[in-house]
């Protein structure tokens, strides 16, 4: 007996779910640049723009004052958000302002515009090609949930933030590997994009790093890029006498940004570590000591990271196996290492995962819904000042720990969550692969 064709030809809801996409995605562009010329004006490009103008002009690209003399001899507005040359503010690698050369060439408007233009443009092709691994599953549930993602992270583009271009050219490689499709690109693309952000898109490099076959043999191709890629700007920035001493500097502005109060400082002391998406910043709300949260995170980090390659390395190859391992790197990934939550675009990554649960069971529908739904809506760029309007003014006593981890630490918090369930999901699948369980059986309760 044959199974019944279904009312909707798969193909006709996949045209939808790339409709409702386009719809996301359009809305996305428009918003960020509407808040990016009315409030933050680029703010994130300016450092590293400056810093690769002082390259050209073989100044200091590691000192606020002459990163700010850089930009304004550049064309840069004076008093226009002054945050981004605050003391100690450069702590990008030479690597990264050595790439940017070519718009520092050009005059601060047209290269800010170009730079937007340019990384956007990039992410947005890396968000549609692991949209189209997603659709292959679950096309209407997954475009739901890549729009609210896009929705969430307009601070991208109000701040012209790197991570949006490292972010899209890692989703580009991935796609690449996956589809074992135009290699050359992959491999560039991974490469500039862990010379940028090493520490956020390191950990997925080190998943095919770990993998045997043409995975292993990419990851390495990808490893000796990313060398020769780094090393025209770290050499060019040794060999100036402004810059001589550039890692010196560079872990001096990472070492005081992280002091008590500052913009990296995990805990209560800093007014911005809502934003900050590691485990530290939620740790230190229970006890506010560097000794502690900084052991325990990374302690936690590893406790998961043993469990992952336990399970990871239990299950047979399969592109299934892909895409569950990489959602469970993705979410580990924040716990120890420094993030902010413009970050959490990277979650990207876990759709093709999501897709996969999604079309399981009933249970397994309800619940990858719902922690990456939750997950999404918490990582929010506007969710604090949420809070502050439409919560605190109503309470009648102040926040608790837990409630303030609830409400003033979104992302660690809701990111933990969602590693916990990847985690679960990944040790299901192992389950359900030893047990020979046919994937129209694999239900809920069966990983017990």
């Amino acid at each position: 007996m044959t199974r019944e064709e279904p009312l909707i030809p798969a193909s006709f809801v996949r045209k939808i779910g790339y409709v409702i996409l386009f719809v996301f995605t359009a809305y996305y562009i428009a918003r960020g640049f509407r808040q990016e010329t009315q409030v933050l004006f680029s703010m994130d490009f300016k450092t590293v723009y400056g810093g690769a103008e002082c390259l050209l002009h073989h100044c200091d690209p590691y000192d606020s004052q002459q990163i700010y003399a850089a930009y304004l001899k550049a064309g840069g507005p004076p008093g226009q958000d002054m945050h981004a040359f605050r003391p100690n503010e450069p702590v990008y690698l030479p690597s990264a302002l050595a790439m940017l050369t070519p718009f520092a060439l050009l005059r601060w408007g047209p290269a800010h515009y170009l730079w937007l233009a340019f990384s956007v443009g990039v992410y947005v092709l890396g968000v549609w090609l692991i949209a189209s691994l997603s659709f292959r599953r679950a096309p209407l549930t997954s475009a739901v949930g890549i729009g609210s993602l896009l929705l969430t992270n307009t601070l991208m583009i109000d701040l012209a933030q790197p991570a949006q271009l490292t972010v899209g050219l890692c989703a580009i490689a991935v796609w690449c590997i996956f589809e074992d499709r135009y290699k050359t690109l992959g491999t560039l693309c991974f490469a500039i994009a862990l010379a940028f952000k090493p520490h956020l898109c390191g950990p997925v490099w080190l998943y095919f790093a770990l993998c045997r076959g043409r995975y292993r043999q990419q990851a390495m191709q990808i490893f000796v890029v990313t060398v020769f890629v780094c090393l025209p700007g770290i050499i060019w920035a040794s060999r100036m006498p402004a810059s001589a001493h550039w890692f010196h500097e560079m872990q001096g502005n990472v070492t005081v940004l992280g002091m008590p109060g500052m913009t990296n400082d995990p805990s209560p002391a800093n007014i911005e570590a809502p934003m900050i998406a590691e485990l530290p910043a939620l740790l230190s709300v229970i006890r506010n000591n560097p000794h502690f949260y900084n052991r325990l995170s990374w302690l936690i980090a590893g406790v998961f990271l043993v469990v992952w390659g336990v399970l990871v390395f239990r299950i047979q190859p399969s592109r299934e196996r892909d895409y569950l391992a990489i959602s469970s790197m993705v979410c580990i990934s924040f716990f120890a290492v420094y993030h902010r939550n413009y970050d959490t675009c990277l979650l990207i990554l876990i759709f093709p995962a999501f897709a996969l649960l999604m079309s399981r069971g009933f249970w397994w529908q309800q619940a990858t819904a719902a922690f990456t739904l939750f997950t999404i809506a918490e990582v929010a760029n506007n969710h604090t000042a949420t809070v502050d309007i439409y919560v605190y003014p109503y309470l009648k006593h102040p926040f608790s720990k837990w409630e303030t981890i609830f409400w003033y630490r979104p992302v660690p918090f809701a990111l933990s969550l969602l590693a916990v369930f990847s985690i679960v999901a990944l040790y299901a699948w192992m389950r359900r692969e030893r047990r020979g369980l046919p994937d129209e059986e694999w239900a809920f309760d069966q990983i017990y």
